[in-house]
């Protein structure tokens, strides 16, 4: 438990992307950690020792650059440094500095006498930049300081927001009294009491969020929980006699746990945190242009930890989802910041929230979507990719690891744009060098018509049936929804996977579960191979197989594309 005299904080990164952590001594303590700070790739780990009477500060950092004197191995020197949250003046080693808020805080006071309890706590009360678990070992979920169900910064007002310099995706939350320094806020003056000083609609917004975190200076007074390691037992089993633990539920309020423990485990989290059970979704882009991928959660369940962001051509980036959670992904194109206004607005797939962030509202069609809902039915993930509300990017959904249900991938490999019908057709204004096609919308979209709809008298199975228009989708994508009502061929299901979503998936580097022997020579459509198999970055069995008969498919598509023309050719003779 005890090295040398000192206490170990193990401090674990569990965010899919770097994190920079650091430490801070209250007056009178020394400086921990590497001088104050260090980096952590995705997974990584740390151990820092502090002396056993220490106390202080621990906090992430987040979007870090600093120069090639710091000696981080970060940043080119040429441009500014520091981090996009919880700077400590532009320095790896913080040196003592405090963080600037906003950034989410462990507090630590240590006690040497190992028959007096040790504090911890995690608080918001400088606002929230990532979400921290922390527990101690051997892990006593007694003593557990959990993470976040649902991340601040994906609900938090525009007021408190601090926005990153791309695009406006929000990356820290400022606490109220940050952002209007009032003393209703801020707990002082004639609000300096508990009594005077209550929770606001803010504080309850970080409550919500964090449960077992203080949410600001007088958050209700948190229940006191004997914490021993198990080391510590082993070794003092004369006062294990005396001060047996007590064994208490874990609280839904702040948690500030009395720590007879030597070893500290501090984790920097995605959503995903102690015993949670999550799914994690990679999101690439294959193009050969930047997409903006959007998320929309569903109604009940909580908003990602991001619900926008930029993906430059060949990037990937990773979430995890928790389970319970359904929603949909979709691809933006054409995206950018109005020179005046500082409005943000994409071509295809806009979500009309003004920044990158889509912050709960879902994309205008036409738009490809990637549907989930996670632990359903049985334990069962339920997938799909929808042309319902129209098409504007090739998408490809592939099960990683999955252990039961079908697993299949599924998606849109076509690049319909080209070949859209030219009523359903979506082309950039002369403003924006018009003429080029998009996007293609679906026949509901494009005409209103309660039988393309699905609606009214048409608003069920036995009434709705597929139209020519959903036949042109269908033979270009067989296993995307066509219609409101293509459940048969459309939903799939899987269970313990993650999920890897591709834009633009390359057909040259598919992969599957069997050897492909009709992959070869496939007929183009657009110059893009009318076939669906698996795309995975490894041979796993998350690989789908191909579809069946792919030259009857192309001809199949070929067909829907004379069919069509001639309805339309009818229509306008008639």
């Amino acid at each position: 438990a005890h090295v040398d005299g000192q206490v170990s904080f193990h401090v674990i990164n569990k965010c899919p992307f770097r994190v920079w952590p650091a430490a801070a001594p209250n007056t009178g303590h020394p400086v921990i950690a590497d001088g104050g700070g260090f980096l952590l790739q995705p997974g990584q780990g740390k151990q820092v020792k502090a002396p056993p009477t220490w106390s202080g500060r621990l906090w992430g950092r987040t979007g870090c650059s600093f120069g090639s004197g710091s000696g981080s191995g970060s940043g080119s020197g040429s441009e500014p440094a520091g981090c996009q949250t919880g700077d400590c003046q532009g320095l790896l080693s913080c040196n003592g500095t405090i963080g600037m808020p906003p950034a989410t805080l462990v507090e630590v006071s240590l006690q040497e006498d190992k028959s007096k309890p040790s504090f911890y706590d995690v608080s918001l009360v400088d606002g929230y930049n990532l979400p921290i678990a922390v527990s101690t070992r051997a892990a006593d979920r007694n003593c557990l300081i959990n993470g976040c169900t649902k991340s601040p910064n994906s609900v938090c007002p525009r007021e408190l927001s601090v926005t990153d310099g791309s695009g406006g995706a929000v990356v820290a939350c400022k606490s109220a009294c940050l952002a209007f320094d009032l003393d209703v806020f801020c707990c002082r003056n004639s609000y300096g009491t508990p009594e005077t000083c209550k929770p606001t609609m803010y504080s309850k917004m970080f409550k919500d969020a964090c449960p077992s975190y203080f949410s600001y200076a007088y958050d209700s007074p948190p229940p006191l929980v004997n914490c021993y390691s198990k080391e510590y037992k082993e070794r003092k089993k004369e006062r294990e006699k005396e001060k047996s633990p007590s064994t208490f539920p874990i609280p839904n309020s702040p948690k500030m746990a009395k720590l007879y423990a030597a070893i500290i485990i501090i984790s920097v989290l995605s959503l995903c945190t102690w015993g949670a059970m999550c799914a994690t979704f990679t999101i690439r882009n294959n193009c050969g242009y930047t997409v903006w991928p959007g998320m929309l959660s569903g109604a009940g369940t909580a908003p990602l930890s991001t619900t926008g962001f930029a993906l430059a051509s060949g990037q990937s980036s990773s979430m995890d989802v928790p389970s319970g959670w359904s929603g949909r992904f979709w691809g933006r194109t054409l995206c950018s910041a109005d020179a005046t206004t500082g409005v943000f607005s994409c071509a295809t797939g806009d979500c009309g929230s003004g920044t990158v962030a889509c912050s709960g509202t879902g994309a205008a069609p036409p738009a490809t979507l990637a549907e989930f809902t996670l632990d359903g039915s049985g334990g069962m993930d339920f997938y799909d990719v929808s042309l319902v509300d129209g098409y504007n990017l090739p998408m490809l959904v592939v099960p990683q690891g999955g252990t039961a249900g079908n697993c299949t991938a599924t998606g849109c490999l076509v690049d319909l744009n080209g070949v859209c019908p030219s009523d359903l057709k979506v082309v950039l204004s002369a403003a924006n060098g018009g003429g080029a096609a998009v996007a293609c919308k679906s026949a509901c979209e494009a005409f209103g018509s309660p039988q393309y709809c699905c609606s009214g008298a048409y608003g069920n199975p036995s009434t709705c049936k597929p139209s020519a228009y959903s036949e042109f989708f269908k033979n270009a994508c067989p296993r995307a929804y066509s219609y409101a009502y293509d459940d048969a061929t459309s939903t799939f299901t899987c269970a313990g996977a993650n999920y890897l979503i591709t834009f633009c998936p390359s057909t040259a580097s598919q992969k599957s579960s069997g050897v492909n022997s009709q992959a070869a020579g496939l007929p183009l459509v657009n110059d893009t191979m009318v076939f669906l198999g698996g795309d995975s970055e490894d041979d796993t069995s998350s690989s789908a197989a191909s579809l069946a008969a792919a030259p009857r498919r192309a001809l199949s598509f070929a067909l829907a594309l004379l069919t069509l023309s001639l309805l339309l050719l009818k229509q306008q003779l008639f």
